[in-house]
């Protein structure tokens, strides 16, 4: 990471905790009538698993590139390739740790994410982050509501 670096994380609303949940339950449910140790050693593992994953996504702008880090994946894309910036409600699963704060980046060009689905990501400081972008970027359209 260079100095100039600027990170945001994934926002966090009730999805992320309700999957972590989710898998709590449904491994406690099915495998402790088999071995109590078993299923508590395997569904804290899975919830440790789950938690790292959200906690490891964030994004960075760093000089003119966008770079999403999601997991264990790092992707970079060039600033200057983004077209629009809005906000969507999209389900698609997406280095997003929120269903509720989502926004969607469609770049000029389909060879950047190989088609033209957006690219969906949930910063918090949103406003700051968008801001950040446009101030590399000039000419990406900001949908008004996020303004």
């Amino acid at each position: 990471m260079k100095n100039n670096a600027t990170i945001y994380y994934s926002a966090w609303d009730w999805m992320p905790v309700l999957i972590i949940i989710a898998t709590v339950l449904v491994c406690l449910f099915s495998i402790i009538s088999i071995n109590v140790v078993l299923a508590i050693t395997i569904t804290v593992f899975l919830a440790l698993i789950e938690v790292a994953a959200f906690l490891g996504t964030y994004y960075e702008i760093n000089d003119d590139e966008l770079i999403v880090h999601s997991s264990f994946k790092v992707i970079k894309y060039p600033i200057a390739k983004i077209k629009k910036i809005k906000p969507t409600n999209s389900w698609l699963a997406a280095p997003a740790a929120s269903l509720s704060k989502r926004i969607a980046i469609t770049f000029t060009d389909k060879t950047i994410l190989r088609n033209y689905t957006p690219l969906i990501i949930s910063p918090v400081r949103q406003s700051e982050f968008i801001q950040q972008l446009s101030f590399i970027n000039p000419n990406i359209e900001v949908d008004s509501t996020l303004i």
